[in-house]
């Protein structure tokens, strides 16, 4: 399956499963669009809905998308992490979606997922990328 097919796949099956209200306008790109970046950034933003999920429900919406073929809620939170630690680990933000996966851990001033050192280095490489963006 080609990874846009998957993370269609991904983004439906998580919505359906949050029983999110999602309007017919809003679903067209998700049915019918082809932009690669686009489902990436849609599909960072849907495995942060997965913080607010109790853990039994995300092994029942891992066991729903495994079934399908699919990649798990916890395998793309996964990968999440791991790009976090590759950017990081680079020293440089280098794309709108990578922007989005740093601010998302660094806002998160109460969570103990990364250290205070990666934190701080988070917010410069948001700062650094923002005044490249102006």
């Amino acid at each position: 399956m080609k990874e846009i097919d998957q993370l269609r796949g991904f983004l439906l099956t998580v919505f359906e499963y949050l029983e999110l209200p999602i309007s017919d306008e809003a679903m067209q790109p998700i049915l019918h669009g082809n932009s690669i970046t686009g489902f990436r950034q849609a599909v960072t933003d849907a495995v942060e809905f997965h913080e607010d999920l109790k853990p039994s429900q995300i092994r029942e919406l891992d066991l729903l998308l495994s079934e399908q073929g699919l990649p798990t809620l916890s395998a793309m939170s996964e990968k999440k992490f791991r790009s976090l630690l590759t950017i990081l680990g680079r020293g440089q933000i280098r794309s709108e979606s990578e922007y989005y996966i740093v601010k998302s851990y660094v806002v998160d001033v109460d969570s103990i997922v990364i250290s205070d050192d990666n934190r701080r280095l988070g917010e410069q490489l948001i700062v650094d990328y923002e005044g490249m963006q102006s």
